[in-house]
C-alpha cells in the first residue's frame, strides 16, 4: 500500500509544484492526474484496499452498487495524498527550487543530473 501511495503523491507532485511555486495550476499536470485517479480506483476496486471494503473486488457490474461511497473513498485518498505531497515538496522547497529552475533552463532532466544535485544538497537517493 505504501508503494502505491509513493506512486500517486508523485504523480501529484507536478500539481502541487504548480500551486506551490506559481501559484495557479495549468492543464500540464492532467496526465499525472489521470494517472493517480486511476490508480487511486485500482487500489479501492481491484486490489482489495478500500477502508470501507478491504479484500473486496469490485468489478463493472458490482460497481453501480458501491458508486458513491467508492468516489467518497478515493475523493478523501486524493485529497491526503495531495496534501502529503505538498508537504514534501515544502519540506525540500530549496532542492525543488533548484531542479525547478534547471528545469526551466533546459526542459529535462537526466538521472546523472538528478544524482550530482542531489549529492550538491546532501541527500541520498531512495529507492522505493
Amino acid at each position: 500500500r505504501n508503494e502505491l501511495y509513493n506512486r500517486i503523491i508523485v504523480f501529484l507532485a507536478g500539481r502541487a509544484a504548480e500551486e506551490i511555486y506559481i501559484g495557479e495550476i495549468s492543464s500540464g499536470a492532467s496526465n499525472d492526474l489521470k494517472e493517480s485517479t486511476n490508480l487511486v480506483y485500482e487500489m479501492i476496486c481491484s486490489y482489495g484496499m478500500s477502508k470501507n471494503l478491504e479484500n473486496f473486488y469490485i468489478d463493472e457490474q458490482l460497481f453501480k452498487y458501491f458508486v458513491e461511497p467508492i468516489k467518497v473513498e478515493a475523493s478523501e485518498l486524493i485529497k491526503k495524498l495531495y496534501k502529503d505531497s505538498v508537504a514534501l515538496i515544502e519540506s525540500h522547497k530549496e532542492i525543488t527550487e533548484y531542479i525547478a529552475q534547471y528545469l526551466m533552463t533546459y526542459e529535462c532532466i537526466d538521472s546523472a543530473k538528478l544524482e550530482e544535485i542531489f549529492n550538491h544538497f546532501n541527500y541520498e537517493a531512495q529507492a522505493n
